[in-house]
């Protein structure tokens, strides 16, 4: 999941100073790195070891099944044996190997944590077609790897808060460390910098055009303190809205479509979808106060909405573009999930010490296994009506993945972390 420019973390869990335009990575590295990546294949058992190990010690290994087929790929954090990274209050102190499995094989481990420049925080790593991206700051700089290999370095400490790839280009979003407002980069070289307001993330790619939308402090007297924009290719426009107005609660671009949702004077019941000229009510529970309302990045235009009842009891819902919605049972939150035009999968973890965690897919309800729960960054993925979910365990056992109904467990001591599919 994509995470946020102000700084918020996903429910389902998840600096300034002076920067300098000089980029020490720029162009194609993309590319580069590629064949870098390519170069270390070896179908080695341990990370590190043999003949063809290498000095940063990345494993590389076999992908299952023929050239250009799909797969379900896993992140983990594998730690050594005996190790509690459950009980550790400072993890980054450690090391471990952040592993990539393709339909439950180890196809990459990398090592992570302390002097590696690969950081622990699942929120610091993205999973996109089987590889692995991952940002780091030390105080002074900004490192970007891929697959574990140095790809992006700048001046300057930023949290990197979105990430995707468009061609050959690496597109990032980042906030200052000491600072505020964010950056827009590509390929490491700063696009758009804005030294005050934030962005709303969702950052998306639709026909060649890389577009999300930002809000900066306004100079105008209107109900609204904030002006809206919308970033596409790095070319701002703003965005005016009707008088209405008077709460924007997120932005996104979906499918070229500028989209937003608010809530205007005099509608007693709300929040509203924009999406260009339509609009429509976005459904909630009757007799709750709305805490938060965003986008979902999913492959559905949906908003997920948190409600508090009168007892303090908070309840998670989904509402797609369409009108249509699914929700918790009263009192419990959505854990992770994915949408798409099919309907509704998510996951519920379990409330309290109880084994009464939910799995929902698509109007089938299942009960959450064991001591299981969903950890990391929404890893959950759908692909053809198959639901998949990375599980870790909450007692130390094993992590699985979990397939419409079935658990394949994974032999290891760590978490999932993140959970895609698609092709390598």
């Amino acid at each position: 999941m994509a995470g946020f420019c102000d700084g918020r973390k996903p429910v389902f869990c998840c600096f300034y100073l002076p920067l300098t335009k000089k980029v020490m990575r720029t162009g194609r590295l993309l590319a580069l790195a590629a064949v870098a990546v390519a170069a270390l294949s070896c179908g080695l058992e341990e990370v590190g070891e043999g003949s063809h190990s290498n000095p940063e010690g990345i494993w590389t290994g076999q992908l299952p099944g023929p050239p250009g087929a799909e797969h379900c790929f896993v992140t983990v954090l594998e730690y050594p044996e005996g190790y509690d990274w459950r009980a550790d209050p400072e993890p980054e102190e450690g090391r471990c190997s952040l592993a990539v499995y393709a339909d439950c094989i180890p196809v990459k481990k990398i090592p992570a944590g302390k002097g590696t420049e690969i950081p622990l925080d699942p929120e610091r790593h993205r999973l996109i077609s089987g590889h692995v991206y991952t940002d780091f700051s030390d105080g002074k700089t900004t490192v970007i790897r891929y697959d574990g290999k140095e790809l992006l370095r700048w001046e300057g400490e930023e949290l990197v808060t979105d990430m995707i790839v468009s061609g050959d280009s690496l597109h990032t979003l980042s906030v200052p460390v000491d600072g505020e407002g964010f950056r827009y980069r590509v390929n490491g070289r700063p696009v758009i910098q804005r030294d005050a307001g934030r962005c709303f993330g969702h950052m998306r790619s639709f026909r060649d055009t890389v577009a999300f939308c930002f809000c900066q402090p306004s100079r105008s007297s209107s109900a609204l303190s904030e002006d809206f924009y919308v970033s596409a290719n790095g070319k701002v426009s703003k965005v005016n809205l009707p008088s209405s107005v008077v709460k924007v609660w997120d932005m996104m671009v979906h499918e070229g479509e500028t989209c937003i949702i608010v809530s205007e004077n005099g509608v007693l019941k709300g929040p509203m979808m924009l999406q260009d000229s339509r609009k429509w009510q976005i459904n909630y529970m009757l007799y709750t106060d709305v805490a938060s309302c965003r986008f979902t990045d999913t492959e559905a235009l949906c908003a997920e909405v948190v409600c508090i009842h009168q007892d303090k009891r908070v309840t998670g819902l989904l509402c797609k573009a369409e009108m249509s919605w699914t929700l918790c049972e009263v009192g419990r939150t959505l854990s992770a999930y994915q949408v798409n035009d099919a309907g509704y999968y998510y996951v519920s973890n379990s409330m309290a010490d109880s084994h009464n965690g939910k799995i929902f897919r698509n109007h089938m309800m299942y009960g959450i296994p064991g001591d299981y729960a969903v950890m990391g960054i929404n890893p959950v993925a759908v692909k053809d009506g198959d639901m998949y979910i990375g599980f870790s365990s909450r007692t130390g056992g094993f992590p699985a993945v979990w397939k419409n109904g079935s658990l394949t467990s994974l032999k290891v001591n760590g978490y999932i972390a993140r959970v895609s599919y698609g092709k390598y």
